[in-house]
């Protein structure tokens, strides 16, 4: 596959490398999908049971599950608060991210906003994020904390305040970021069910 430049457009300009970038971040998502298919296709090995399994408890004693295969994770719920775009969109795109990770900030910050203008507008791609706290505990406040702002239809703003902004408080976060229910924040935040939304 080759890109096409445009006049004085060459490898060192930011143009080239963005659409390099988009190029890549497209094709990883073609080979994602592919690789997805083929989980999709697959069935549950004899003897192994059908349901997620307990995988471990939490450091705050909350036992967390997580499921067999990956396409158990790729949801297409219409009332998903951490998804954009058609549920019924051709290509589902599904981002596992921590809200510490600089590749994670680098991704949000200079290349989702074209992703999603491009291909989730226009109907293409169906995108839906998943917290991946593995940076600590920061990064699963901040995952619990994003997840508990979408039970308030907060979700979206929550990731941009902290990926665009930077914003690390949790609390600082919800609340730049609109969250009606800042108690209510507090509760769902730090209840277990909250661990239903944070994988890591």
């Amino acid at each position: 596959m080759g890109i096409i430049l445009s006049a004085g457009e060459g490898p060192a300009s930011r143009a080239y490398r963005r659409r390099v970038w988009v190029v890549a971040v497209v094709g990883l998502a073609a080979v994602l999908m592919g690789v997805l298919a083929q989980f999709s296709q697959a069935s549950v090995p004899a003897g192994l049971p059908a349901e997620p399994a307990v995988v471990g408890a939490a450091h705050d004693g909350v036992v967390r599950k997580a499921a067999l295969t990956l396409p158990a994770t790729a949801s297409r719920d219409a009332a998903d608060p951490m998804a954009l775009g058609r549920v019924d969109a051709p290509v589902l795109m599904v981002e596992y991210a921590d809200f510490n990770c600089g590749y994670c900030i680098r991704f949000a910050r200079e290349t989702e906003a074209d992703l999603l203008r491009k291909y989730v507008d226009t109907g293409v791609v169906r995108f839906e994020f998943r917290n991946f706290a593995i940076r600590g505990d920061g990064s699963i406040a901040l995952a619990r904390a994003a997840w508990a702002a979408g039970q308030q239809g907060r979700f979206w703003p929550f990731h941009d305040e902290v990926y665009q902004r930077g914003t690390t408080d949790p609390t600082a976060a919800a609340r730049a970021a609109g969250v009606p229910d800042l108690a209510r924040l507090d509760v769902i935040s730090f209840g277990s069910v909250a661990w239903a939304g944070v994988d890591g």
